[in-house]
């Protein structure tokens, strides 16, 4: 493995990573048509200019990381001190393509996890709070409860579709190198 074939596989992994702060920077983006509803719209589109632009950053970014390694290399210009030895790390990028998506599926996980344990115990207060009551209590807001079920139905699909993902990734990068 050389210095770039290293670089190459650290920029995918930051790559991969990045994809996992888009899919946690997408609830603030639905929850923004959420208060479309009330009175201050201003106030929800400045909400959603920035988190749109938020998660376009991500994006450009995690797309540059993971399908243009190369063109990102050139120009952070991170090989031009380097020397060209082989370094004695035998791993194929796939696998540690394949380790980091596990990794970042494990992470939304368990960031989601706490989430939706803490919203469905604040639904049931809710739910013994107005037990037989039903004026004077806004309705319980369900959204946060479903986008980090959501979360988790994502990082699972990902531990199941993390070969796929891979090959993807393979496929796009060797359509690029040629």
């Amino acid at each position: 493995m050389t210095a770039k074939s290293l670089f190459t596989v650290i920029l995918k992994v930051l790559g991969i990573y990045f994809v996992k702060d888009i899919v946690l920077s997408l609830p603030t983006l639905l929850s923004v048509f959420y208060s479309f509803g009330d009175r201050d719209v201003s106030g929800a589109i400045s909400t959603f200019l920035i988190s749109f632009l938020t998660l376009l950053v991500y994006f450009v970014v995690a797309y540059g990381f993971i399908f243009k390694t190369e063109w990102v290399m050139e120009r952070l210009r991170i090989l031009d001190n380097l020397p060209q030895d082989p370094i004695p790390f035998n791993i194929h990028r796939s696998t540690v393509i394949s380790i980091s998506i596990l990794v970042v599926a494990l992470l939304i996980i368990t960031e989601a996890v706490p989430l939706v344990i803490r919203g469905l115990t604040k639904w049931f207060q809710y739910k013994q709070m107005t037990r037989g009551l039903y004026s004077g209590f806004e309705a319980f807001d369900y959204s946060m409860i479903l986008v980090h079920a959501g979360e988790i139905v994502i990082g699972l699909l990902m531990i199941g579709y993390q070969r796929q993902l891979v090959n993807y990734i393979e496929i796009k990068t060797r359509r690029q190198q040629y």
